[in-house]
């Protein structure tokens, strides 16, 4: 291709902000110069310290909180009402367009060749023998086990010669048309080579997972484009990745960038972490996806020996808001992932894996009175005098002796919005204020408190900043 990865990240990219819609009314910080109301946002708040140590009622649990620069809350802020955002054909074009250029997308995943097809039959042909069967289970199945397995290897073989009666010697690549098919479409286990898959350019109907798969190169390396559409009882996805393709042989992606000195064997710089924010925010943005704001930070390779590269996490802004508490994430807090950006990156900016996950769009906006500082502090104080050992968020394995007691250190305090359901599959966007931090189990092994040294983060408590109620579910998220 004509340009490298890095060249094509600096240019700029990103999704566009969805309106709002509705009449706004915006929360204030006093009169600008030239005596009109400024909004309130993330960035104007006052920095505030907040140093305390407490002990539970019941004394399982002691806290210590030590936090420099938490944020003042504002009078008001922003409750939005948001949708999830599928995934669209256009989209698909815009972002591709953004990361490859000019470079054409192909079809990816289903097709094998005539020789790879003959080496599958063969094995599978000796999968459904019975005394195959007998042997990869030690001979420990009833016949009826034995039966079923046989039918359902029979049923895989006879798919492969069905494959390999429409195989050819050479595979010729299929040049993409970004429309979306049900999954079955893309594996090499279920495409059917006699069916007239339906097609998409959008959301699918109810209960139908859609996908698109691609692949492109760039500067000699091959990525591949994923993206995905599903709406059905209790669940949601609308999700983007592309990720670069592990070499053959069994070479991980990590290893192929090592030699081709791409990861390095030193942490990235404080510039170049910067550079790798601002070039993500940028890509988004030129990828259509609207204006967010990302965070860098240093990845570590566990590689032999060890090497880095760097890791950004983006939040989509909306009316001057970014941070996004995620919460209840073991619930997905009414049924889809949460909206979230990440980005993998060599130190150089060489692109390894971006995704996009939980996509949402608004619909109205409103702005509500919160509650004072004080007044969340003593909410906060009210839930942590309650904490038990029951509420322990490192899920001991079964026959662990209980902990003697938890001590849990508060480290980080957010002032952001929490994405609450309203109704099936819509949600509000309200005010909350999380504690974040890590814990430690008393009376355990070592090994129990080992989550901290993979710099697991907890949200202990998020509290709804319009009348001081706390998050159903909110332990269970983290970093």
């Amino acid at each position: 291709m004509k340009r490298m990865i890095f060249s094509l990240l600096i240019l700029a990219f990103a999704l566009s902000l969805c309106s709002c819609g509705q009449e706004r009314e915006e929360g204030t910080i006093g009169p600008a110069v030239d005596g009109t109301e400024l909004p309130v946002t993330d960035a104007d708040l006052e920095p505030f310290s907040w140093s305390e140590e407490l002990t539970s009622t019941n004394g399982d649990v002691k806290v210590s909180i030590h936090v420099e620069d938490c944020g003042m809350l504002p009078e008001t802020m922003p409750v939005i009402a948001v949708n999830p955002m599928p995934v669209t054909s256009e989209m698909l074009r815009q972002a591709s367009s953004a990361i490859f250029g000019d470079a054409p997308l192909y079809e990816d995943g289903w097709m094998l060749t005539r020789a790879e097809l003959e080496q599958i039959i063969a094995s599978s042909e000796q999968g459904v023998l019975i005394d195959r069967i007998r042997e990869d289970y030690e001979d420990t199945l009833s016949e009826q086990d034995i039966e079923e397995i046989r039918a359902r290897r029979q049923a895989q073989l006879d798919h492969w010669r069905e494959a390999l009666a429409n195989s050819a010697d050479e595979l010729v690549p299929i040049s993409s048309d970004y429309l979306f098919r049900p999954w079955e479409y893309w594996s090499i286990f279920s495409h059917d080579y006699y069916e007239d898959y339906p097609t998409y350019s959008g959301d699918p109907p109810f209960g139908i997972e859609a996908d698109f798969r691609a692949y492109a190169e760039n500067d000699g390396r091959l990525y591949h484009i994923w993206a995905s559409n599903l709406t059905r009882d209790g669940f949601w996805n609308h999700s983007f990745t592309v990720f670069l393709d592990e070499p053959e042989g069994g070479i991980s992606a990590d290893k192929s960038f090592i030699s081709t000195a791409h990861l390095s064997d030193e942490p990235a710089s404080g510039e170049e972490l910067r550079q790798a924010a601002q070039i993500a925010e940028e890509l988004l943005l030129k990828m259509g996806f609207g204006t967010w704001h990302c965070e860098a930070e240093i990845r570590e390779f566990y590689t032999e020996p060890h090497t880095y590269g760097i890791r950004v996490n983006g939040w989509k802004e909306r009316e001057g808001w970014s941070q996004q508490v995620r919460g209840g994430l073991a619930s997905q807090s009414g049924g889809g992932y949460y909206e979230h950006f990440c980005m993998d990156c060599a130190n150089d900016g060489t692109l390894i894996e971006l995704e996009l996950r939980g996509l949402l769009e608004e619909e109205s906006f409103k702005t509500t009175p919160l509650i004072s500082w004080e007044e969340a502090m003593n909410a906060a104080r009210a839930a942590m005098n309650s904490w038990t050992l029951a509420d322990q968020v490192h899920g001991l394995a079964f026959g662990i002796a209980q902990p003697s007691g938890l001590t849990r250190e508060i480290t980080e305090i957010t002032v952001g919005h929490f994405r609450k359901p309203t109704g099936q599959f819509t949600y509000e966007l309200i005010p909350v204020l999380c504690l974040r931090g890590t814990e430690y189990l008393e009376g355990v092994p070592d090994s129990m408190n080992k989550l901290n040294e993979y710099g697991r983060v907890f949200d202990f408590l998020v509290i709804d900043l319009r009348d001081g109620s706390m998050i159903e579910g909110d332990t269970c998220g983290y970093n």
